[in-house]
């Protein structure tokens, strides 16, 4: 297998500007726009891997 797609068609800025956007998806679903809640929670109680998580997966993947 190749590159994730991500990494093919992602530039650091463009992965800068897609991880709030899912942030913001996260508190969207929770319906919880605090400041002090931790968007990051949000994603993993929704049961989403961060942006990160998933380019590092997609990574070991293809390796394998």
């Amino acid at each position: 297998m190749g590159p994730s797609h991500t990494d093919v068609h992602c530039t650091p800025t463009c992965i800068d500007q897609l991880e709030p956007v899912q942030r913001r998806a996260a508190r969207f679903v929770k319906g919880d726009y605090r400041t002090t809640s931790s968007s990051s929670q949000m994603l993993t109680d929704i049961g989403c891997q961060s942006l990160k998580e998933r380019r590092q997966t997609a990574i070991m993947v293809t390796m394998m």
